[in-house]
């Protein structure tokens, strides 16, 4: 069974087929109208007040959307989000936190919650090139003692300032940077530590607990060179040994100590044990 109702050009008519109503075309209805199912084109167009209800929307939305009641957003049948007209933004219904929360994302797969803004960091003492330190909770102290300046210069402003290095495995060994009385020091305040100065990797000179002052390797570097000497070299008696290598003379090596007397200066060859009194002619 089929009805056609056309008009004028057969462009305004309705259309059934079947006991349904398949298509409306150029019909002005007023009243209302009721039907199990029809099919409307791309071109829908209601008066000035109207509601249109519908279990799906496809498509996009575009202008003003009014509500004289919250604006719900729901899915799967259920409220997500609401919107109040006075500006109130609830989850999950009436849920609207309380003053001064935010919204908080629980990541992928849970919902997203009211929770309170964590409690503010604050910073007492602050000024420029202040170096920040920790203190109780989240407050935090500039340090006006303790600087930098942007650049390359840390600075550590005190009485006696001191700056501490500290080994972790050992909390006894510590290398102290300090300036007392006037004067600098570098401390190793560690039994049987001492003190060693690389330059380029390597060691170069090392001072040991007992205070001695050695070179970084044996015989391999010089206490002054041919244009940069000591003035003057200040000892007790001195040692002179070139074991493991030969003289320019005979070949030999020898092990020597000089020492000073009243009247005369002595070597004493530490090999043979010999005892020598070196000559020397006393000159106006």
């Amino acid at each position: 069974m089929a009805i056609t109702i056309s008009g004028e050009n057969n462009n305004d008519r309705i259309l059934a087929q079947d006991g349904v109503i398949d298509e409306i075309s150029g019909i002005n209805i007023v009243g209302l109208l009721t039907a199990g199912h029809i099919n409307v084109g791309s071109n829908i167009q209601l008066g000035n007040a109207g509601i249109v209800t519908a279990t799906t929307f496809i498509g996009n939305l575009t202008g003003n959307v009014n509500s004289t009641s919250p604006l719900l957003l729901q899915t799967g049948g259920s409220e997500r989000f609401r919107i109040t007209g006075n500006n109130e933004l609830g989850i999950a219904g009436a849920n609207y936190g309380s003053s001064g929360q935010v919204l908080t994302s629980g990541g992928s797969g849970s919902a997203v919650t009211w929770s309170a803004i964590p409690t503010q960091v604050t910073i007492a003492n602050n000024a420029d090139n202040r170096v920040i330190t920790g203190g109780s909770g989240v407050n935090l102290n500039g340090e006006s003692t303790f600087t930098y300046d942007g650049s390359a210069t840390v600075t550590l402003a005190n009485t006696n300032p001191q700056i501490r290095l500290t080994d972790t495995n050992d909390s006894n060994k510590n290398l102290d940077f300090v300036i007392s009385g006037g004067n600098g020091f570098i401390s190793a305040n560690s039994s049987g530590m001492g003190l060693n100065f690389e330059v380029t990797g390597s060691i170069r000179l090392s001072i040991d607990s007992a205070g001695q002052v050695l070179p970084g390797a044996d015989d391999a570097q010089n206490l002054g060179s041919s244009t940069k000497r000591w003035k003057n070299i200040y000892a007790a008696d001195m040692h002179f040994s070139n074991e493991g290598k030969t003289n320019d003379v005979d070949g030999t090596w020898g092990d020597w100590t000089l020492q000073e007397g009243e009247d005369s200066v002595f070597m004493i060859n530490n090999r043979t044990g010999k005892r020598y009194a070196i000559t020397m002619k006393e000159v106006n």
